[in-house]
């Protein structure tokens, strides 16, 4: 299977701290990394909710987020929309939520 960012939005570029060049047809682990379980649970259609997890930025720097990942099929194609909203300084007010989505081909 092929897991491949498609599409992403400038949000979630800065937060990884890459050009969407850089990102777009990047293999999907290289920013979300998920178990065979939860994998399993979205091939089955259910959405996934993350409460909090540890994102590496591309200088290295360390920024806490939480994240959801929604199974979507459409025409015949298995995507994957993922949420992820940036609480590494919630003092500063709202989370930012930026969205990015990858394809699953099985």
């Amino acid at each position: 299977a092929t897991h491949r960012i498609i599409e992403i939005n400038q949000s979630a570029a800065d937060l990884f701290g890459l050009p969407i060049e850089a990102i777009i047809g990047s293999r999907r682990e290289m920013f979300l990394e998920l178990s065979q379980a939860d994998l399993n649970r979205i091939r089955e259609g259910q959405t996934l909710h993350k409460r909090e997890a540890g994102l590496t930025r591309s200088d290295g720097c360390l920024i806490t987020v939480t994240m959801s990942v929604i199974p979507i099929h459409e025409q015949g194609h298995n995507y994957l929309a993922v949420n992820f909203f940036d609480i590494s300084d919630i003092s500063t007010g709202a989370p930012k939520s930026v969205v990015s989505v990858g394809e699953i081909q099985d």
